[in-house]
């Protein structure tokens, strides 16, 4: 009986810490392997142009911000906001921009902008908004 409780207690654990996709209270997904591979690649390129940010994601969420779908990230002080799009089945996919600030970490300035060319304004334009480009992730086929 003993041992019987302990697989049971293991298997309930071992299925509940499992993450697959991030759901965060919006109609679209992000696989987990997905959302990983996005950060890795944002701290590796915001690393390697900006060193004294000293970036190393923390947290993470998928945000819905006037119906545009972001991964936003937390490292220390600053927040990194990934443009995502979703495909026809419904999964999130990055547009390859992240906007990344300090002084506008408690706002919903420094965004990607919906075109993917650029980051929105942050405190009237005298923030310390930083553009990163990377390769996009591919929709799922």
């Amino acid at each position: 009986m003993k041992t019987f409780l302990i697989f049971f207690v293991s298997i309930f654990i071992v299925s509940c810490s499992t993450h697959d996709d991030f759901v965060n209270e919006t109609d679209a997904k992000l696989h987990y392997v997905d959302a990983k591979e996005i950060l890795k690649n944002l701290e590796r390129d915001l690393n390697a142009s900006r060193p004294e940010f000293n970036i190393k994601f923390e947290s993470s969420e998928v945000i819905k911000i006037d119906e545009v779908y972001y991964l936003r990230a937390v490292s220390g002080e600053y927040i990194s906001t990934t443009l995502l799009e979703k495909d026809s089945k419904g999964m999130l996919f990055s547009r390859g921009i992240s906007c990344t600030s300090k002084v506008c970490a408690t706002t919903d300035g420094c965004i990607p902008t919906t075109s993917g060319k650029s980051c929105t304004s942050c405190g009237g334009g005298i923030g310390d908004c930083t553009k990163t480009v990377s390769t996009d992730n591919l929709p799922y086929e």
